[in-house]
């Protein structure tokens, strides 16, 4: 009898401290992954159209942002555009014009910021009015559209210069071939084609707080 009794107790004190731990364990709460940080930034693309000095230089500017979480790149859009009427009466069409800022692969890099951006740009530059054979006057636009791929650097807070075509040869303008009839405008009431004026892109990153 005194032998059984020491036994039981000899087992019932091995059991209890491997229990007790069990149940730590299973009690202890799962440490979290901390949180990928995000950062916002504004990217503010300003065009100018016209060598400086010129008289008709123009100016356009579009801001959009995005988002950047840690290795993840982000991306962006904007578009600004209007339409331009060709043609008359009935036959008046309206055209789109405008300029488009696609960007993506946009990653933080050492104290700024590098992406991969497609911005395309169209507008009205002239209006030339003709007689058609019927007798019909018409009026139509000429109309530049240019397409600029680009992948760059930017500094934050720093706007830079990223495209310039000021110091490059520019393909002459042609006139629109006319949407009612589907006639050509008269390129001779036109003259002769005329050089589009220089484009300048200007791009600037700063971060939101």
């Amino acid at each position: 009898m005194k032998t059984i009794l020491r036994v039981a107790i000899y087992v019932v004190v091995l059991v209890m401290p491997i229990a007790a731990l069990a149940q730590s364990k299973l009690a202890r709460p799962a440490v979290a992954a901390a949180p990928t940080p995000v950062r916002y930034f504004q990217l503010t693309i300003d065009l100018k159209f016209g060598a400086s000095g010129e008289q008709q230089a123009t100016t356009q500017t579009i801001t959009t942002e995005v988002a950047v979480r840690g290795t993840v790149p982000g991306s962006c859009s904007a578009r600004m555009v209007s339409q331009v009427p060709t043609g008359s009466g009935t036959g008046t069409k309206y055209l789109e014009v405008g300029t488009s800022f696609d960007a993506n692969e946009i990653h933080t890099d050492g104290g700024g910021i590098a992406l991969h951006f497609v911005l395309s740009t169209s507008r009205p530059v002239k209006m030339i009015k003709y007689t058609r054979s019927d007798g019909v006057e018409m009026e139509e636009p000429i109309i530049t559209n240019r397409e600029i791929e680009l992948s760059v650097k930017l500094p934050l807070n720093q706007p830079k210069v990223v495209f310039d075509s000021s110091s490059k040869s520019l393909s002459p303008l042609q006139p629109l071939k006319s949407l009612s009839r589907g006639e050509p405008s008269a390129e001779a009431a036109a003259g002769p084609p005329q050089q589009d004026q220089p484009m300048m892109i200007e791009l600037t990153a700063t971060e939101l707080k």
